[in-house]
């Protein structure tokens, strides 16, 4: 069986790592299936049950690199004992973006997998295969049956941006739909309406993205996180 990381090998969180949300799901799916019923959410998780539910150094590193899980205090090696050949800890414990998450994804599988979600890698399929749904006369944008955000207030870049993705059928990218303002720097309104896109979700289980160049946006779907990964900037724009 893979071994688990070392405890500095953890130490890189501060880095900028790629996430693959769709493995960080499954992930998430993998520990939520595997969890009793009976088991708070807070409760520390052992490394050997781990490994019996079929994690591996990858399903550690994406949950932990995301912030939804980080070693438990209790099972840490004494500071004067660490070296470079260390055991990495013997437990973890979810963080709070973590329970948030598995809320969240609780909330989606419900739906998606109506009759119980298991162990068949299908129906971690069916969760990651989901697509968000923009209803422009309630102004409300879903996922499955789940109220991400509710519009009672004007937000014409943001809607135009939900009534790209609706009318394409939910695509990964699109191009920049709002139509262009003179004296308006165009990649900087982009930027600001995913901002305001991540902002304010009920049920925080997508994320909006620009792809680097400023004349795309994406999606992509996540379990619940905080709001401190959403880069926002109020420059007075819808």
């Amino acid at each position: 069986m893979e071994e688990l990381s070392a405890e500095g090998r953890h130490k890189r969180r501060g880095a900028r790592v790629p996430v693959d949300w769709g493995r960080a799901i499954e992930s998430l799916g993998r520990l939520l299936k595997a969890k009793p019923d009976d088991r708070p959410l807070t409760a520390p998780i052992d490394v050997t049950w781990l490994r019996r539910c079929g994690f591996r150094q990858a399903h550690i590193d994406e949950l932990f690199h995301i912030g939804w899980l980080q070693p438990s205090s209790e099972s840490r090696p004494p500071a004067q004992s660490r070296s470079k050949r260390t055991p990495g800890p013997r437990g973890y414990v979810l963080t709070e973006a973590g329970r948030q998450a598995v809320r969240g994804l609780e909330k989606v599988m419900a739906w998606a997998v109506p009759q119980g979600f298991g162990a068949r890698s299908s129906d971690l399929q069916k969760v990651r295969q989901l697509k968000p749904r923009w209803d422009g006369l309630t102004r409300e944008l879903f996922v499955g049956p789940v109220l991400v955000k509710r519009y009672r207030v004007p937000a014409p870049n943001q809607i135009r941006v939900l009534e790209a993705f609706e009318e394409e059928d939910w695509p990964e990218w699109v191009f920049d739909p709002l139509p262009p303002v003179a004296r308006v720097n165009s990649k900087r309104r982009l930027h600001d309406t995913i901002n305001r896109l991540n902002r304010g979700q009920l049920v925080a289980i997508l994320r909006f993205c620009g792809d680097g160049t400023g004349t795309r946006v994406g999606w992509q779907l996540r379990p619940e996180t905080s709001d401190t990964e959403v880069e926002a900037t109020d420059r007075g724009m819808p």
